[in-house]
């Protein structure tokens, strides 16, 4: 049995991957800023037999990921697999877009992610095991002609890939996995905020059993991919 951290896991692709992973036999360690959410992803999975613990986390913080990273390890014990799934959209276009508002994105999408990845990687360092799934998204790979106005997403995302690669690089010698997995259109709460009356191609439980086979023993020789699922 595994401990796993996934971030965003209040709803969404973070629910579902959080989920599927206790559903798998993992202890599953859910984080986001809104407790309540984070309570019922934590229920659902209670529901049926797993074990997650719910902590509130704002993952742009460095403070707080260390606090996330030592409750996991109190409860759980070391952290063996990470997901960051944290994330946010603002479809602002360059000439309108504040600096308030592109920095917030890119600590979303980004800054979380090295802080999480870099405090794993203690544990994972020190037993030469581990493994990180980043969640990107096609807008990293595709400039979007549908949607307009997502510098900052894109850029974020773009970044979260090349941070993936560089990462993996620096680990599998240590024994440690680093992979990305990059969707199209999946049916969330953000996607329906940026694209109102679009019919999403994937839901959130497709996803999740993408990222839960790249954090398992079967996608060995897979790190510093990028998987791209359009749907």
């Amino acid at each position: 049995m595994r401990t796993a951290v996934v971030t965003g896991a209040g709803r969404g692709i973070g629910a579902a991957v959080a989920e599927e992973l206790a559903a798998r036999g993992d202890r599953v360690v859910l984080a986001a800023r809104t407790l309540p959410e984070l309570v019922g992803t934590a229920s659902r999975i209670s529901a049926t037999g797993g074990v997650a613990l719910p902590v509130r986390c704002d993952v742009t913080r460095e403070d707080e990921v260390q606090r996330l990273f030592r409750e996991a390890r109190d409860r759980f014990g070391p952290v063996e697999v990470l997901v960051n799934n944290a994330g946010a959209v603002d479809p602002s276009p360059v000439a309108s877009m504040s600096l308030e508002a592109w920095r917030a994105t890119l600590d979303a999408n980004l800054t979380s992610a090295f802080l999480c990845s870099r405090a794993a990687l203690a544990d994972m360092l020190a037993a030469k095991r581990g493994c990180i799934v980043n969640v990107s998204s096609v807008a990293g790979v595709n400039h979007i002609d549908k949607y307009p106005g997502f510098a900052a997403y894109a850029s974020s995302k773009a970044a979260l890939i090349a941070l993936t690669e560089t990462l993996a690089a620096e680990v599998e010698e240590q024994g440690i996995r680093v992979l990305c997995v990059s969707p199209g259109s999946v049916e969330t709460k953000m996607f329906a905020k940026v694209a109102p009356g679009v019919k999403a191609a994937m839901v959130p439980a497709e996803i999740a059993r993408i990222v839960a086979f790249l954090a398992s023993d079967d996608a060995k020789a897979a790190s510093g991919s990028n998987l791209v699922v359009r749907g």
